[in-house]
């Protein structure tokens, strides 16, 4: 369960935290959920170092996406979305992205 309390302490998450740190507590305990959910997960079917993969994608994305609310609460869900294609793009295309694919795939049609 998590804390309803909020240390009265200094955060180390500024200048990232925006507002009362009050009001950032709730939003930081959904993401820690959100993505603790997905690397179990992850975890859980493909293996340590693909839940690693998908921590740090998922941290990524955090850092650079912005997110609409849906009905009035942050989309962690897109995010997690976000993280498991780039990960099954991992698998399909060996850690190459998409574009490099395809252009290997053109340089050798021609």
């Amino acid at each position: 369960m998590i804390a309803t309390q909020v240390p009265q302490q200094e955060s180390t998450l500024d200048p990232w935290l925006e507002g009362s740190e009050a009001e950032c507590w709730p939003l930081i305990a959904e993401a820690a959920k959100e993505v603790g959910a997905f690397v179990s997960a992850v975890r859980e079917i493909f293996g340590a170092e693909a839940a690693a993969r998908a921590a740090e994608y998922w941290i990524e994305f955090a850092e650079t996406v912005s997110l609409p609310a849906v009905e009035g609460r942050t989309n962690w869900r897109k995010l997690t979305i976000m993280a498991s294609c780039r990960l099954a793009a991992d698998t399909i295309f060996g850690g190459e992205s998409r574009e490099v694919m395809l252009e290997r795939q053109h340089r050798r049609s021609h």
